[in-house]
């Protein structure tokens, strides 16, 4: 009877080092599965394959049949990488393990681990060892992607405030009315696109910075998305101090009235 497990990655942060450890423990498990099944055989193994590749973001594409691909100052420290394969495959014992590790922001595909047999021991054997090494990534920064929608609220907000002062010098200028007339609400409404965009696009372009799987061994010249989060910690903290230096005010100005 056949056995197959699967486990999808995410939220996590893989760097070059820890993709050297789980090629290093994949590369360990097959001499492993060799010795056992193979040890003292002549038999040609013809059935029985080894895979690993890189495919970088600019479209180059590396193979072999070693770990050696992921050797110290080779490709994996001088490219922005969009995925990572590890393969094993053995037809004649009906044996095969996976690892994809995809930089979602880059590729948009899922990472993930899924080994298959019929020797269920060795199938779980192998899934839990290559699942544990997985798990013990650094995790993707966890407050921003689970409040990403959350974190538009004072973007809108900021959004929503630019719209009105810009729609109430659009109708001053035209000299169409003031709200609530016909003709300034349509100019209101149609200022207001940016701030439904602000909400929608927000949290796709959080997703951008901040993907569920980010593949991290590149160079310090090409670490765009790093310095494009520093920018954006920037611009989020200047609003929402906006936002609650005007709650303040707003709640001061209410006490002083009354």
């Amino acid at each position: 009877m056949r056995e197959e497990f699967s486990f999808i990655i995410r939220d996590k942060v893989i760097g070059a080092e820890d993709i050297r450890k789980l090629a290093s423990l994949f590369d360990g498990m097959i001499a492993e599965y060799v010795l056992q099944w193979y040890a003292g055989s002549n038999a040609p193994q013809r059935h029985l394959r080894v895979y690993y590749a890189i495919e970088a973001v600019d479209g180059s594409k590396y193979a072999a049949d070693s770990v050696d691909i992921f050797q110290a100052q080779g490709v994996l420290d001088s490219k922005a990488i969009r995925n990572v394969n590890m393969t094993f495959h053995d037809w004649d014992r009906d044996s095969d393990a996976s690892v994809v590790l995809a930089d979602s922001g880059s590729s948009g595909a899922d990472s993930s681990i899924g080994v298959g047999g019929s020797d269920g021991m060795w199938v779980n054997a192998t899934f839990r060892r290559l699942t544990e090494c997985a798990i013990s990534w650094e995790p993707q920064n966890p407050v921003i992607r689970r409040f990403r929608w959350w974190i538009g609220v004072p973007v809108v907000w900021a959004t929503s405030w630019v719209c009105i002062a810009a729609a109430i010098a659009i109708t001053n200028a035209l000299g169409i009315g003031s709200l609530p007339s016909p003709l300034a609400l349509e100019v209101a409404s149609i200022s207001f696109l940016p701030v439904l965009a602000a909400f929608f696009w927000g949290p796709i372009f959080i997703d951008g910075l901040w993907p569920k799987v980010e593949v991290v061994p590149v160079p310090q010249h090409l670490q765009r998305r790093q310095k494009r989060r520093g920018q954006i910690k920037w611009v989020l903290s200047a609003i929402v101090l906006a936002f609650v230096v005007g709650f303040l005010a707003s709640l001061a100005a209410n006490v002083i009235g009354k």
